[in-house]
């Protein structure tokens, strides 16, 4: 080999070298670079994780506070119903009770068939004031879970027992009705 093919030789050795070494060098900079861009990744996702986390947390906490105030609005909406009820319904049992009271001092004149059959409606109308009187008094340990039967509960009563008073006052004003023939 002359000199020139030996420093051509070496030439392209040294030029092999430099790029092995170099493509060396740039896998390291590419694994690096990869490595890095995991842990960007890694990162990214850990924070992204953790944003939707924290909105879901968000949106939980929004929805619970939501539901406590539908709670609470319920449980006051209950409890404004309890009070118009036992404040509005014992002074209709009581009118009703005074207009039968009336109606049974007027019939103390009835005579045979017509004061049998006054008596027969007067315990039909006890009946239905025990009733009444008793589904008001369960009023007050109605759970929040029961109100709304027992409070529909009384209220058949009151009617029946309106219906009851009425009944007893057809004894009075109607001439013509089955009752008052008596």
């Amino acid at each position: 080999m002359n000199a020139f093919q030996r420093m051509a030789a070496v030439t392209i050795s040294t030029t092999l070298a430099l790029g092995a070494a170099a493509c060396s060098s740039s896998q390291s900079d590419l694994s690096g670079n990869l490595a890095t861009a995991e842990s960007r990744l890694t990162s990214a996702q850990i924070d992204a994780r953790q944003r939707v986390n924290n909105a879901d947390a968000r949106q939980a906490e929004d929805r619970i506070a939501d539901a406590k105030k539908g709670v609470s609005d319920a449980k006051s909406a209950i409890d404004d119903n309890r009070a118009d009820v036992k404040s509005s319904t014992q002074p209709k049992i009581n009118k009703l009770d005074s207009e039968a009271s009336a109606y049974r001092e007027r019939a103390q004149s009835f005579t045979g068939d017509k004061r049998t059959a006054f008596d027969t409606e007067w315990r039909r109308y006890q009946a239905s004031l025990s009733e009444t009187q008793a589904k008001y008094n369960a009023l007050d340990s109605a759970t929040n879970e029961t109100w709304t039967s027992a409070r529909d509960s009384l209220m058949g009563s009151v009617d029946s027992l309106s219906t009851s008073v009425d009944d007893l006052g057809k004894f009075f004003i109607d001439r013509d009705h089955p009752l008052a023939a008596f």
